[in-house]
């Protein structure tokens, strides 16, 4: 049987969670990092993480079929990061810390 590597596009990649996502991805043989983004003004764009280039071009995180989007970012990118799955037929996984700055009291 031959198993096909999966391709991660991780939008917000120099944030915690971004960090924590590549390092567990680093971890496991099946999976590569396959793109790197992050917003415009973050000061790391252009840099280089895991040997990739950290890119403020969203447009980068749409990698096709065998591609799966990781996302952890804001709201409002994430809809963004979906708009990319469904144009490019990429798989997106999408998350949240939970962080919050009102907690609801039960």
């Amino acid at each position: 049987m031959v198993s096909q590597m999966t391709r991660i596009a991780l939008p917000g990649a120099a944030g915690r969670m971004g960090k924590m996502i590549r390092d567990l991805v680093a971890e496991q043989a099946e999976f590569e990092i396959a793109a790197l983004t992050e917003h415009a003004d973050h000061p790391l764009v252009g840099s280089t993480a895991d040997g990739i280039s950290l890119s403020s071009n969203a447009d980068a995180l749409g990698l096709g079929k065998g591609g799966v989007i990781v996302d952890f970012t804001r709201p409002e990118a994430t809809l963004a990061h979906i708009e990319i799955a469904k144009k490019t037929g990429t798989a997106i996984v999408i998350g949240t810390t939970g962080s919050q700055t009102k907690r609801n009291s039960y």
